[in-house]
This record gives C-alpha cells, structure tokens and sequence, in this order.
C-alpha cells in the first residue's frame, strides 16, 4: 500500500518469542477432565484484565464430553480459575466450569467469545458463536450473555454448514458489519471462509477466502480460522490458521495479512514453530487468534501439546508468544536492498523527525528524502543520514 518500488528486499513474518514462563495454564484441578482443546481469549479494555474460556474435552473413549472453564488474568502471566457456583460436578459447584456440553449435542463443541462494547443491551454485552452437533445437522449457533458466565443460547443454529472447528466473529467497524470467519472445504482440504451479519444473528451465506494451493503440502489443511482485525491500524487483518497434515499429524500456525479481511497474503513458514522434542509445546501447536497487548508488545496465546495433532495422551497447556508491537511482517535484505514509498503527505508541519521502524542488527540502514519531483531534498540526502 505504501511502496513505489523495492529491489533486493523480501517480506516476511515476524519471529515470535516464547514467554519464559510457558506453559502458563496446566490441566492442575480435579474438575479439568481430559485435556485441553478450543480456547478463546480476549483483553476487556473496560474492566482493565485478561479473560480466558476454555475448553476441556475428555478421550474419545469417553464419547468427547466436554466442558467450558473460565480463568483471569490481571497481567497475562498469572491465572486464576474462579469458582463459579455455575455447574455441580460430582455434588460440588466450586469450579471454574461456566457450562457442560450443551443437551443434545453430539461431537465436539467450540465456542468463540466476543466483548460488545456497543452493545445497548445489557443482556447481550457478551456474545458467542459455538459449533452445533444438533439433530438436524451441523450448524454455528449464537448466545448471549450479560457478564461471560451466564449465557442464553439461540434454540436453533443460526448459520447451517460444516463448521466443524472454532470459528470466529467480530464487529468489523471498516464494513459497518460482524464478520465471521468459519472452516469451508475445497476439493477435500479444509480452509477458510467468510460470513458478514447486521445483528450477530442472521449471517450471509459463507464464501471461501482462503485455502491450500500448489505451495502447501499435499496432506495441507486450514484448519482453524483464527482470524481478526487489528485495531490499532484502519485497514489491518491478521490470520492466525491453525494448519495441520493429516498424515503426518503437524499442527502449528500459519500467519496471514489483508488490508480487507478477503484477500489474504499467507506466509508458508511456521509461525509459532513447535519446540523442542521433549518440550512441553514440542508436539503441537494451536494459535488463538484475538488482538492481545502484553507490555507493550503484540502478544499470541496458544495451546499446545507434546504429542502430534489428534493424537492421544500426552501433556499439554497455555502459552503465550510475542513480537514488536504491531510489526507482523517486514521486508528483509539478505544483502543489500532498497525501497521507496509513494508520495507521502506530512500532517504535522512542526515535527521536524522522520522515523523508521528498522532493526539493523548485524547491518546499517541510510535514508533520505525526495521531493515531488524525485529529486532528493537539501539536507536529508543519504550522504547526510
């Protein structure tokens, strides 16, 4: 969007860095049955504190019941499971459970959690999408809830689809809609679609935005959206897919960029790569896709384990992983390499500075400037830099 023209540069995904602390939440209560599975976060601005509902689900021998718990945060790093008082479990309601598998469900549920801050009912302020195993098939239905914790489910799936994974919503204030991101299949690959609603109740029908191509691997699939838009820039989105080989069982996050939110520009390499063999995180990796501000930095929480993708046993939990704030991609010189913006106006006259954003550890990096006409203005050549 900015760049006349470049030679010698390469984009590429940022690095994450893994908190030293991991895995920050473990499977550490009597209640936590199984292990863990579809997990949202989100950052309340209004009351200042991380929020967390996650997911347990039970071995498949059990039939995959599954249960939601709910954890908080006041710095991201420290946890806490509240009890509740929501669910008996084995003739005590002192848990963190906020609801059991919904009645009737079958399968695996997932949820997604939104904050509303515009929402004027009061009643509605939190809103989820969960997947439904219902009896007239598959389906992405909606709930509501006044504080995260006690919530109304729509009676019947508001979107129909195979939307077996964790889709995801938000309010999208560049579209004047919600936008929600769920699983599509093309040609037997699962990928990434797309569904706009006025309301967070009645949705378009959903149209693919991205999926596997010739540079993915054969067994290659999309398999969690985990997608959103990131606020602090106007037209910014950032996918955060969950890929996984179904023959080789990997599993670890893909990220993609969009200045729409349709068109998407994904980075093959891994971005939250697995650990080391024996680590906690050296199995798996789930990423959770939500606009995370951990000091001052961007920040990524995601579940993993030290076994393969649906594979059986092993430990898992949650982590977190950050990079520079915002700098989600960057051009990369593995030499030497130039680059030149389009015309940019300048809307504060009294700055007397012009920043770059640029890590030049191990190299240098010069600049100037040019006038309308190209020519490079008096002072600000890089002979001056």
């Amino acid at each position: 969007a900015l760049i006349a023209e470049r030679e010698g540069l390469e984009l590429r995904a940022a690095r994450v860095r893994k908190h030293p602390a991991n895995p920050l939440i473990v499977r550490d209560r009597p209640w936590e049955i199984g292990r863990f599975n579809y997990t949202c976060v989100i950052q309340d601005r209004e009351e200042g504190v991380y929020k967390m509902w996650y997911q347990m689900i039970s071995p498949r021998s059990r039939n995959n019941q599954s249960r939601c718990h709910y954890a908080v945060s006041k710095d991201g790093i420290h946890w806490e499971k509240p009890a509740l008082g929501l669910v008996d479990l084995n003739g005590s309601k002192e848990n963190n459970i906020v609801f059991e598998e919904l009645e009737g469900m079958i399968g695996t549920p997932s949820y997604w959690v939104y904050k509303d801050y515009a929402e004027i009912d009061p009643e509605k302020r939190y809103k989820m999408m969960v997947q439904s195993w219902g009896h007239r098939g598959r389906a992405a239905k909606m709930a509501y809830s006044p504080d995260g914790l006690r919530w109304t489910f729509s009676k019947y799936g508001n979107l129909p689809g195979p939307f077996d994974s964790q889709n995801y919503f938000f309010w999208d204030e560049r579209v004047g809609q919600y936008a929600g991101y769920f699983r599509s299949h093309v040609q037997g690959h699962r990928s990434v679609s797309r569904a706009t609603s006025p309301d967070a109740f009645h949705w378009s029908l959903p149209e693919t935005v991205e999926t596997v191509d010739d540079l993915d691997p054969p067994n290659w699939h999309l398999y969690i959206p985990g997608v959103y838009r990131f606020e602090a820039a106007s037209d910014a989105y950032v996918m955060l897919t969950t890929c996984f080989d179904d023959k080789a069982h990997l599993m670890y996050p893909q990220l993609a960029v969009s200045r729409d939110g349709i068109d998407f520009h994904r980075f093959r390499t891994p971005f939250m790569p697995t650990g080391e063999k024996d680590a906690w995180d050296g199995g798996s990796i789930r990423a959770i896709g939500s606009e995370i501000v951990f000091e001052g930095q961007t920040g990524f929480y995601y579940h993993a384990s030290n076994v393969g993708g649906h594979v059986d046993g092993g430990t898992n939990g949650i982590g977190l992983a950050t990079i520079q704030h915002g700098a989600f991609v960057g051009w990369h010189a593995t030499t030497t390499g130039t680059l030149t913006t389009h015309r940019l106006r300048v809307r504060h006259h009294h700055h007397d500075k012009f920043f770059l954003n640029v890590d030049a550890e191990g190299g240098t990096v010069r600049a100037e400037l040019l006038g309308e006409d190209g020519s490079i203005l008096p002072g600000f050549s890089q002979a001056d830099c």
